[in-house]
């Protein structure tokens, strides 16, 4: 727009004397205004009309314990971060920041590393900043002070993740309204680059990174200038005083790749093309991507109903030594980022491994020492994986929710308070299940540099196979993620961490600390192989026995019996405490029965304590394997196919039956008895065995004694009706 100022003159062309052509002059002269329009009222502050570049400080700088200048340097922790540092001469391009307002008048910064502004904890502000104008008034110097209503703070005592006191980042302050406007720390001095008035001595150059394959992962390049280090990903800039060349920069090396530089003087470019480098696969990559294959499946790793199952699966079928290395490092990165993994199944046994940087150990419950002399039982780490100590069996409570339970019927939990640290995972309060603190969550590790403590030197570590937990806070709502350490202070003990915050912790400093995870399937006795009922029903039902060291539920079409009275004459009555998909106690001997169609059923962990019977006869050997012969004040039978009917066994110290294996039962009479083998009734009106006294030898014989479905034993049938001869019954017409 241009004016005329003609107050002092009578010219009435005026002149354009740049020395007169200002509102001060007097002369008549002819100035070019600019005019600028902002949205909702809002004034911009002058100084930054027309002006991309900056370098901003804290409005804190002149404070002794603050930093002055707002940086963004990916060389300190190859971290994406903001923070503040102190420089007398800020020249580089992580000093600097390009300014861009889009139509809605939102502001966005990038920096010279072509890294947005970044909080402390990740936030980015891709949606823009709004920037505020009210305090332009005070004086000369708060024509450059800006503060922004999304709340943007300068701390002093809050490194970003993975840096040091002397690199604090960026949060937000808290407010009532609109913020504390007038704290130094929360204003931010614009200042331009290139000041207005003054002779620019370089030109700013833009960097932009592209790929000729699109198969190409690029996501970290970057290209450094060489003279004074500094470094640009794509979308950043230098700032360059001599015309720049090709040779003055350095590209950043990605495998199997080749990176061209161009400079456009005119445009002002400079662009990275990333191309496809012709070097072949050998057999052993083959070979490597066929092992990498076969881990589909297990957790942590893609599942096999994944696309990323199926693509790499196809993948690997067709390949051969034709294949570029870069094609082949394509997929098998495809692969190992895939973010539909498999999770524990329902049911199975794992070997929870918390593997951190320099040492992994086992997760178990074990003895530590407390006060003088004193221990408890707790959550720890073990570099064995004991047979059974080590192992937890898994319940998938809902899509990603999991209770695990051990050997001894204790659940893994976490209950931390992150104030007062309060730590509790004692084996002591483990065994009762909590639908609050028992259920813990369960991902694909992330080590998100923007979200936790990761020491910088581990940020690439392939952590392909690796999974996260989170339990719950003693408030009850709030997750926190497990988290073990072993520094050198803790000696042999590997102890799970209460301060761990909300935060994932994997460090290399000496605290030593990892909050990922590996789980090993593993084997447990809790796959019931179920039997045919010969000699109880026309073979429509199967049969077993079982119990756990935990509460468990019972599958489709399988009810828990116990025997709930001494057995009477020759028969133990079965009397049933739950049906299908019912729950049965912890340490609580059944009988299995129903007419299943499988032939193993597995007992998975109940969400609930299950019920238990007073009186049960039914002995258990839940946990380990027990020895049922020559105890005091007992006669123990087991379950056996005797004859071709399915009984209770008097078990023989010289006999086979001398110990059951872990995690079934047996019939338990407290007193001696006589008798061989009691057969089984389940109800008045259920099916019965054959008498428990039939030997073995006389069974389907015609010298086998006769009997009437009462039990009583008959020379011969009196009346039409069914029979029991050699433990089989027969009709009488």
């Amino acid at each position: 727009m241009r004016y005329k100022l003609d107050w002092n003159s009578l010219d009435p062309k005026g002149d354009t004397n740049s020395s007169n052509g200002t509102f001060v002059g007097n002369s008549g002269s002819i100035i070019d205004v600019t005019l600028y329009i902002y949205p909702n009222g809002e004034t911009a502050p002058s100084h930054l009309n027309n002006i991309s570049y900056f370098r901003i400080k804290n409005g804190a700088y002149t404070s002794t314990d603050r930093k002055d200048y707002l940086c963004s340097d990916y060389n300190y922790i190859q971290s994406k971060h903001s923070f503040l540092k102190d420089s007398d001469s800020p020249s580089t391009n992580d000093f600097m920041w390009k300014l861009t307002v889009d139509e809605s008048g939102k502001w966005h910064l990038v920096s010279g590393q072509g890294l947005p502004l970044m909080l402390k904890d990740g936030i980015t502000y891709e949606s823009g900043l709004t920037y505020s104008a009210v305090n332009y008034s005070y004086s000369t110097t708060d024509l450059y002070k800006i503060y922004f209503t999304e709340a943007i703070n300068g701390t002093k005592d809050q490194p970003v993740t993975g840096g040091d006191g002397n690199h604090p980042g960026l949060t937000t302050w808290t407010h009532s309204t609109n913020g504390n406007a007038n704290d130094p720390s929360n204003f931010w001095f614009f200042q331009p680059v290139i000041e207005e008035g003054t002779v620019a001595t370089g030109e700013f150059y833009t960097v932009s990174i592209v790929k000729s394959v699109e198969s190409l992962d690029i996501s970290n390049a970057r290209i450094t200038k060489t003279a004074t280090s500094e470094l640009a990903f794509n979308g950043g800039f230098f700032y360059c005083t001599a015309t720049p060349t090709e040779s003055d920069f350095t590209a950043f090396e990605i495998e199997n790749t080749t990176a061209t530089i161009a400079v456009d003087e005119v445009a002002k470019t400079i662009t990275v093309t990333y191309s496809e480098a012709a070097v072949y696969i050998t057999d052993t990559e083959i070979a490597e991507a066929q092992a990498l294959l076969a881990l589909a499946g297990k957790v942590g790793y893609p599942s096999l109903t994944s696309e990323a199952y199926s693509t790499f699966n196809t993948f690997v079928g067709n390949l051969s030594t034709s294949v570029t290395m870069a094609t082949y490092t394509a997929a098998v990165n495809a692969f190992k980022t895939a973010t539909d993994i498999a999770l524990p199944e329902d049911g199975k046994a794992y070997k929870i491994k918390c593997q951190a940087h320099e040492w992994s150990a086992y997760v178990k419950y074990g003895e530590v020492t407390v006060g003088t002399g004193g221990s408890k039982t707790t959550l720890v780490g073990s570099t064995t994986a004991d047979t059974y100590e080590t192992t937890f069996i898994c319940h998938e409570i809902s899509a990603g929710n999991y209770l695990f339970v051990d050997n001894a019927g204790r659940y893994l939990k976490w209950v931390c308070d992150q104030d007062s640290k309060v730590y509790d995972a004692t084996g002591e309060t483990a065994t009762t299940y909590n639908a609050t603190y028992n259920v813990l969550s369960l991902a694909r590790a992330s080590v998100d540099a923007n979200s936790g403590r990761i020491s910088s030197n581990v940020k690439d570590t392939d952590f392909f196979g690796r999974i996260e937990i989170k339990g719950t806070r003693t408030d009850g709502t709030t997750k926190s993620f497990l988290n073990m350490r072993h520094k050198t202070s803790d000696r042999e003990n590997y102890p799970f961490i209460s301060e761990a915050g909300l935060e994932r912790y994997y460090d290399t400093d000496d605290e030593r600390r990892s909050h990922t995870f590996i789980f090993e399937e593993t084997d447990y006795p809790n796959l019931v192989n179920m039997t045919t009922a010969t000699g109880i029903d026309e073979g429509t039902k199967k049969i077993a026995t079982f119990s756990a060291p935990f509460a468990f539920t019972l599958p489709a079409n399988v009810d828990a019996y116990v025997v709930a009275q001494a057995p009477q004459s020759n028969t133990a009555k079965m009397t049933a405490i739950e049906y299908a998909g019912g729950a049965v106690a912890a340490n609580t001997g059944v009988i299995l029965y129903g007419a299943t169609s499988e032939t193993k059923v597995r007992m998975i962990p109940a969400a609930s304590n299950g019920t238990s019977v007073s009186g049960n006869m039914l002995g258990n050997s839940a946990g380990g394997t027990k020895q049922i012969v020559d105890v005091a004040g007992e006669t123990n039978y087991i379950l056996a196919s005797k004859g071709g009917n399915i009984v209770f066994s008097k078990a023989l110290a010289n006999g086979e039956n001398k110990s059951i294996s872990m995690n079934k039962a047996y019939l338990s009479i407290p007193t001696g008895s006589g008798v061989n083998q009691f057969a089984l009734s389940f109800g008045e009106d259920g099916p019965t065995t054959g008498i428990g006294s039939i030997e073995a030898s006389q069974a389907g014989s015609a010298a086998a004694p006769l009997y009437d479905l009462s039990g009583r034993r008959i020379s011969q049938p009196v009346t039409r009706g069914i029979y029991i001869r050699g433990g089989k019954k027969f009709m009488v017409k």
